[in-house]
């Protein structure tokens, strides 16, 4: 979905903004698929022990997709190496620093991130998202919450990292639905959860040929 979002911006220079560290798009900026494989394999990052979805094997799949299909667009990688108090903030200034940069008449930003760093949720501290969005002069926000009815999703609880069953969401409407004109909602009837890359069964060069599918 985000690839496909992606690629319907005629016209404008793209930034996707990514939740994790610049150094985790490395095998990104590898001139050849086996480079690139080679890169991802002895990524810490990709490698490290709590895992989730960031570094599951459809993220790396659509950042593939990205650089060997629409190389124009921009990655950026705007998260902390190590979290602290300050992350949301700092994540904001990164996504404003990087969106800043090309100068263009038309560009579309796209911070593809978890939900709490792109929701305004009571008791949290301010999020990425709107810290950065009041900081861009001249764009227009829009917020697209990811939901499901059910299913699970690949993440670490206790030490744990396994699948693990979510919390349904049995009034979300599958498909788009539109709470206001910059809210918007778009619910799956399951979540359905991604290995990481390091426990793929395939290679980290058979995960990577197979995006290119």
């Amino acid at each position: 979905a985000v690839a496909s979002s992606i690629f319907s911006l005629v016209g404008y220079v793209v930034h996707l903004m990514l939740e994790m560290p610049e150094r985790a798009l490395a095998f990104a900026k590898a001139p050849t698929l086996r480079e690139a494989a080679n890169e991802l394999s002895a990524s810490e990052w990709w490698g490290k022990t709590m895992q989730d979805g960031r570094s599951g094997t459809g993220t790396a799949c659509t950042i593939w997709r990205l650089r060997t299909k629409a190389p124009s667009v921009q990655l950026h990688g705007v998260d902390q190496d190590a979290f602290t108090s300050d992350r949301e903030a700092f994540m904001a200034r990164e996504v404003v620093r990087n969106a800043s940069s090309s100068g263009a008449d038309l560009v579309a930003v796209i911070y593809w991130a978890g939900n709490l760093h792109v929701l305004s949720m009571p008791g949290r501290p301010l999020n990425t998202f709107t810290q950065a969005s009041e900081a861009l002069e001249g764009f227009s926000a829009l917020t697209v919450e990811v939901a499901a009815r059910g299913g699970s999703a690949y993440n670490c609880q206790r030490d744990v990292c396994a699948p693990h069953v979510m919390t349904p969401n049995p009034q979300a409407s599958r498909g788009l639905s539109r709470f206001s004109p910059t809210e918007w909602m778009y619910a799956f009837e399951a979540f359905s959860p991604q290995l990481p890359v390091s426990e793929d069964a395939r290679s980290p060069e058979g995960v990577l040929k197979a995006c290119e599918q």
